[in-house]
């Protein structure tokens, strides 16, 4: 309803990346950045994932360290690093992870809600590289 709303357009570029369109969500994004440079945290989540979809690894990072502390945050962090050969850095966000949810496994990071399989693919063994336990 309002296109200029830096929080619509976080939603729909999350819902491209989920429908294997990471390109398109990083162009929303960035268009959205234009018009509210200091956008809420979470928004630093969606550009990390859409960077990470595009294989652009060391950009995801950066954007990721932007979006907060919570257990996703360094589960997305965790698989980036794993991507780049980083695996000290990798098994230091799967501990960071692990301690705001214990109970965090592969199974569970592994469930996200993309219609790419592909996509999920990234993820999920980025997570398994990282040494997320099952």
């Amino acid at each position: 309803m309002n296109p200029l709303d830096v929080n619509i357009a976080g939603d729909y570029a999350s819902w491209l990346n989920y429908g294997g369109r990471a390109e398109a969500a990083l162009d929303v994004l960035e268009t959205a950045l234009l018009r509210e440079p200091v956008p809420p945290m979470w928004f630093w989540e969606v550009k990390g994932s859409s960077l990470f979809l595009l294989g652009r690894y060391s950009e995801a990072v950066a954007s990721y360290q932007k979006a907060g502390d919570q257990f996703f945050v360094h589960a997305f962090l965790a698989a980036s690093y794993a991507h780049l050969g980083e695996t000290e850095k990798a098994r230091a966000e799967v501990e960071e992870a692990l301690t705001r949810k214990h109970d965090l496994t592969l199974r569970l990071i592994s469930n996200l809600p993309f219609a790419d399989h592909v996509a999920l693919g990234l993820f999920t063994s980025g997570f398994r590289k990282a040494g997320f336990p099952a």
